[in-house]
């Protein structure tokens, strides 16, 4: 269901959807209409041949004494020919009624057909016009012709002229034409679709173009997008360079703001600690104001130092852990440390990267880790795909209790270690500030696995 929807979010889905479903319509509708009109031309040439033919009868038809007199031969051969598929009939007219016994002359090609099977055994009422063309049951065509013969001597003669044509030569050239017609347009379908679509893929490849840039742009492989585009995405593109050098330069503008103003206030802060010299109980008040002063200009520093953005920079950090490793090796010559890959990209800015892996390793260095395992790759996380960092330790770990209140500012899990417990709330700062999610785990080893989720 999920990728239908997607089909039809699409440009090209749509498009394609769209051809598939009126295209075949136009084809058939094309097709019926030129099968209609040629079914309607060979039924005009059926009948201007047949009231053709009924000219050449009368022009041989002559009287005497009031009596039909047809010759032997005729132009047209077939006449004579029993069986040829071409019968004629003179019947005279009684009342607008065809009598069989009013028959005058029927032609030799009929000698050995049955007449029932064109109904001439029966009264048959004549339509009320001159000349008469219609389909007679599903093999013949009839063309009955009405005249007034004017003789000197008596009364006129009304006559009516029969002629049959077996309508097996018309169904074999409709048949013909159907299916070369249907042949034709199908084929002719397969040709626009596929034009269609290559005319789609031309028309949508400077989107797909675009599309690329952005993905370079996200993954923080280019800094803006360049390149020829079309003239209607030129605008856009224009307009996108525009808002990122404006957000580069506002969110400058940001981190400096907010740096020098934790660096305006630290100053002071320091000048009141070094003038404290007496312990009095507001001296111990006033210096625990001072001190919670100072950790909130040290976390605003550290805040203002997070690389906040649109443009996410992709970092290995195996190789940053690889750098810390060697750099803590020489501080905790017996905690080994073990890289799970050589390579784990991640979208984190390369200052960012180090101080996240650079708190939570010394950490747990600092804590009693003998083996610290930096591992990661693509997970499957709440029905979204991200990329996890995991820094898991054989250390003494961290009851469940404690994991919530440690993410919280200034809070340690022992404080019997210096420091403001800045240091798993600014990894959880910098996850956060990339759309992912910190969490505390228990490590296969039995000590503390932290766990940083990145969105892809």
């Amino acid at each position: 269901m999920h990728s239908i929807k997607r089909f039809f979010r699409s440009i090209a889905g749509r498009s394609a959807f769209a051809s598939v479903l009126i295209l075949p319509v136009l084809i058939l509708a094309t097709g019926l209409g030129i099968d209609r009109a040629f079914k309607q031309s060979l039924l005009r040439a059926e009948e201007q041949q047949l009231t053709t033919w009924t000219y050449l009868l009368l022009a041989a038809a002559e009287t005497e004494n009031g009596q039909l007199e047809m010759p032997a031969a005729f132009t047209e051969p077939r006449f004579s020919q029993p069986g040829s598929h071409l019968y004629a009939f003179v019947h005279r007219e009684s009342s607008g009624v065809l009598q069989p016994a009013e028959m005058l002359w029927q032609s030799p090609s009929s000698r050995w057909l049955d007449l029932r099977d064109l109904g001439l055994m029966q009264q048959q009422a004549l339509a009320p016009v001159v000349s008469y063309f219609a389909p007679f049951s599903d093999d013949f065509f009839v063309l009955r012709y009405r005249i007034q013969w004017e003789q000197e001597e008596g009364e006129d003669l009304s006559l009516v002229f029969s002629l049959y044509h077996a309508s097996e030569e018309y169904r074999q050239q409709l048949q013909a034409f159907s299916t070369t017609l249907w042949r034709w347009l199908s084929g002719v379908g397969v040709l626009l679709l596929l034009g269609q679509w290559l005319l789609l893929y031309w028309s949508l490849r400077p989107l797909h173009w675009l599309s690329g840039k952005l993905s370079a742009l996200n993954r923080g492989e280019v800094a803006s997008i360049t390149g020829e585009f079309a003239g209607e995405l030129q605008p856009l593109v224009d307009n996108l360079n525009q808002l990122l050098v404006e957000e580069k330069s506002g969110r400058e503008r940001y981190r400096n703001a907010l740096s020098d103003l934790a660096h305006s206030v630290k100053t002071p802060l320091a000048v009141l600690r070094n003038e404290m010299h007496e312990t009095t109980k507001n001296d111990a008040l006033m210096v625990e104001q001072i001190q919670r002063l100072e950790d909130i200009v040290s976390r605003q520093l550290a805040r203002a130092s997070l690389a906040h953005g649109a443009i996410r920079h992709h970092q290995n950090a195996m190789q940053v852990a690889s750098r810390l490793a060697a750099s803590l090796k020489k501080l905790f010559p017996n905690v080994t440390i073990e890289l799970g890959a050589d390579k784990l990209m991640l979208p984190v800015d390369e200052k960012d990267l180090f101080d996240l892996l650079g708190n939570v390793m010394e950490n747990a260095c600092k804590y009693g880790a003998e083996t610290i395992k930096i591992s990661g790759g693509d997970s499957l996380y709440r029905g979204g795909q991200y990329k996890s960092l995991i820094v898991s330790d054989d250390g003494p770990g961290m009851p469940e209790s404690v994991r919530a209140g440690v993410l919280a500012r200034g809070l340690r899990a022992d404080e019997s270690k210096a420091g403001q417990g800045l240091g798993l709330s600014l990894v959880q700062d910098i996850v956060l500030a990339q759309g992912g999610e910190l969490t505390l785990e228990t490590s296969d080893m039995g000590g503390l696995a932290v766990c940083c989720r990145f969105p892809v």
